[in-house]
């Protein structure tokens, strides 16, 4: 017989089978205690021969007749006998103790009021089952509720806020928004243009060509489709006034070992300016590469 003797359920009592017993807070113990501390299975009880009991810790804060049991560990006591489950105490004790011995009831008795002390032992010993049962039926309904139960119960007294089934956007970093914007734009043959990005607004600068604007119109379709919602794209961009073809009269060039080209009597090496703005890029066969800015400019020889 168990009968637990202070906390949440002090006074149960249960009368103890042939069967296995499992003290804990979960759904698959026997006897329920719901108190703080309390593991789902915290101590299994195994009946033996001649008031014998076989006792396993299932959790750790478990004590036996003043020793403590280590979890995983078993020990075998004879009642009557006293456990300690974290906070909570319980006796262990015969099926005739609970009417015969006074003295091992001593603290027992001093918590129980005078009234209840008149109580038939039988009626006591229903009582206490029908409250441990009462107990593992209530504690076995509330794990077994699904998360989609409570949220439904949550929403009959709470207006849900409309903005919380709204997907919020992953928003990109200023320095990955310009890197994929430059990558673009180079994609594109546009690699002159100046780009900055600062607090989700990209700022583009440079001029281009009339043909060459057509493609940045493209881009500019690229990135509204993108991160039309997550950024804003500030074009500096102008049309790029007409100008004159560049003439450079490349008189001679050599492909061999230091590379260069001569232009008006005047050697030049790769990394060179020849005239302001322009300088030599990189020299193929029958190709001169030379740049005007970052724009590119082939000469064929």
């Amino acid at each position: 017989m168990l009968v637990v003797q202070n906390g949440l359920h002090s006074d149960a009592v249960m009368t103890l089978g042939t069967e296995p017993v499992i003290i804990g807070s979960g759904p698959q113990a026997t006897m329920a205690l719901l108190d703080e501390g309390i593991a789902a299975q915290h101590v299994s009880i195994k009946p033996q021969p001649e008031s014998a009991y076989l006792l396993q810790a299932l959790a750790p804060d478990v004590v036996v007749n003043m020793v403590p049991l280590p979890s995983g560990e078993s020990t075998i006591v004879t009642a009557p006998a006293t456990l300690r489950l974290g906070p909570v105490s319980l006796h262990l004790g015969s099926d005739g103790t609970l009417a015969s011995s006074s003295e091992t009831f001593t603290h027992a008795a001093e918590d129980i009021p005078a009234t209840k002390r008149k109580i038939n032992p039988t009626l006591m010993v229903v009582g206490g089952m029908a409250t441990a049962l009462m107990l593992v039926v209530i504690q076995a309904l509330s794990h077994s509720a699904t998360p989609a139960r409570r949220t439904d119960m949550a929403s009959v007294s709470h207006t849900p806020d409309p903005s919380a089934a709204q997907p919020v956007p992953q928003l990109v970093s200023d320095a990955e928004l310009g890197r994929l914007v430059v990558q673009e734009l180079t994609k594109n043959n546009l690699p002159e243009l100046r780009v900055s990005a600062s607090s989700g607004v990209i700022i583009i600068d440079g001029s281009l060509s009339a043909q060459e604007m057509k493609t940045f119109r493209e881009v500019e379709k690229w990135f509204d489709a993108s991160f039309g919602t997550q950024a804003v794209w500030v074009s500096n961009v102008s049309p790029a006034p007409a100008t004159a073809p560049v003439d450079v009269p490349i008189q001679a060039v050599w492909t061999g070992k230091n590379p260069n080209i001569v232009v008006h009597s005047q050697r030049y090496r790769v990394g060179t300016e020849i005239v302001t703005g322009l300088s030599l890029f990189e020299i193929r066969k029958h190709t001169v590469i030379m740049r005007k800015g970052l724009r590119p400019i082939n000469f064929n020889y």
